[in-house]
């Protein structure tokens, strides 16, 4: 998987806490990629579950597409 991740003591990284509330690490955070839309912030959670579940984590990440198209059709801003 092509994560992006914020190497450690990077300058960004008190902004990027703030702007999607992270209160401690490993946080994963899933946004879109050109707008940085925040799709979830509870994404260890989703996978975590998944692993246990049918269908497993293709179903989330079908999840997570989905959520996206809701959360834009309703408006929601980007982080």
């Amino acid at each position: 998987m092509p994560w992006t991740a914020l190497p450690y003591g990077d300058r960004r990284t008190k902004e990027w806490a703030k702007r999607y509330n992270v209160q401690g690490v490993p946080k994963l955070v899933i946004l879109e990629t050109r707008t940085g839309f925040k799709v979830t912030d509870t994404a260890r959670k989703d996978l975590a579950l998944a692993s246990q579940e049918e269908p497993g984590v293709k179903g989330v990440w079908k999840s997570w597409a989905k959520l996206l198209e809701i959360n834009k059709g309703r408006g929601v801003k980007a982080a």
